[in-house]
């Protein structure tokens, strides 16, 4: 498997993103060409080296030749970016990392609507457009992200998009994360931590410098293509466990739902003998380190329980994504896995339910229908 890692040694931006992938990728004269296919005028793009600290970095910059100050919103990006001739793996992305930043921005205003100011200018577009290009242009199968230095000038949207990531404290006095370049990684790539099981090894290695450079501070973000030793994907979770004997078993199915509405990630009862002799039911929970504590106040507040016990697990899982699938039944999300040379197709079974009942068919009939996949 192969993975595009960013490490965010001081920070990280739009301009940081296209400046370290340039620098791995050398595709200056690609991303030009690919920059072309969207519509748009009056402005160039530059890249060159600095030296940053001991470092030889790559910085990108966009500037707006044009006479008035241009800021598009969010209708009119995805509009553009719809409407141009970039591969339809691109435009989703560009869409996804805009669609988080709308998004967070309604929280920050708390209304229903984000107006764009900074992050709808031009060179935001163009930096975000860059990133989401060369992304593709590497054609890694995960994109992954460490910790985030978190400086002295977060702007509140940043703030919005890092919830529940993990972050550490920093000096800098300066914006040295922004909301473009943590929305690019929040919405394409996933967190990673020390926890992490998986082996690599590195095959290329990029460096991005920000505009910003003051003594005694790294403004540094690097990228790093590496391929996994294991075609499975490993990670942590946790599982909680209690035995109960003396609570009426009707509760089980609005504990399990609830559980899951929290971010289980699997529950199941099992029949088992307490002291005594009785006959109780033991229930066990699966879930991410950072949702225990809330599946145990459910736990608590649900079943006549005392205590939980809890222990960390590893995991070995398939690669996997879901999309939906089309044929002449009709339409059912559909989950792809696979990972050293399995393949599985697994549909979702409420969309099969609806489909056997609106068609009057066997269900069994129409999951093997979605079973092949694509």
């Amino acid at each position: 498997m192969k993975y595009l890692y960013f490490d965010l040694i001081g920070g990280i931006s739009g301009d940081m993103i296209a400046a370290s992938l340039l620098d791995l990728t050398k595709g200056q004269v690609y991303l030009k060409k690919e920059l072309g296919k969207i519509n748009l005028k009056d402005y160039k793009i530059r890249s060159f080296k600095r030296r940053s600290g001991h470092i030889m970095a790559s910085c990108f910059s966009v500037d707006d030749l044009s006479k008035t100050r241009r800021v598009l919103q969010f209708d009119e990006i995805k509009k553009k970016i719809n409407g141009s001739r970039l591969k339809r793996e691109v435009k989703d992305s560009i869409i996804k990392v805009y669609t988080n930043l709308y998004e967070a921005e309604k929280k920050v205003h708390g209304s229903g609507h984000a107006h764009f100011d900074q992050i709808g200018e031009i060179d935001s577009l163009i930096d975000i457009a860059s990133a989401c290009i060369l992304i593709e242009k590497l054609n890694v199968d995960r994109i992954i992200y460490s910790s985030v230095p978190f400086g002295e000038r977060v702007a509140m949207a940043t703030t919005c998009l890092l919830k529940n990531k993990d972050i550490r404290l920093s000096k800098h006095p300066y914006e040295n994360i922004t909301p473009t370049g943590v929305a690019v990684i929040t919405a394409l790539g996933m967190q990673v931590n020390n926890a992490m099981n998986n082996q690599f090894i590195i095959k290329d290695t990029g460096y991005g410098a920000g505009s910003v450079q003051i003594d005694g501070f790294s403004n540094m973000l690097r990228v790093v293509v590496a391929e996994g030793k294991s075609d499975f994907q490993k990670d942590e979770i946790v599982v909680a466990q209690c035995n109960v004997d003396d609570m009426n078993p009707q509760v089980l199915s609005y504990l399990m739902e609830r559980l899951y509405n929290a971010g289980a990630l699997e529950v199941y009862f099992e029949s088992c003998y307490t002291k005594k002799s009785r006959l109780g039911i033991l229930i066990s929970v699966l879930s991410k380190p950072d949702t225990l504590d809330k599946i145990a106040r459910i736990i608590f507040r649900e079943t006549t329980t005392l205590g939980i016990r809890y222990f960390k697990a590893d995991r070995l899982k398939l690669e996997r994504k879901e999309y939906i699938l089309k044929n002449s039944l009709g339409k059912a999300r559909v989950k792809e896995a696979k990972g050293h040379g399995y393949k599985k197709f697994i549909p979702e079974y409420d969309d099969c339910v609806k489909i056997a009942k609106s068609k009057n068919i066997a269900l069994k009939d129409v999951l093997a229908k979605f079973s092949g996949g694509k």
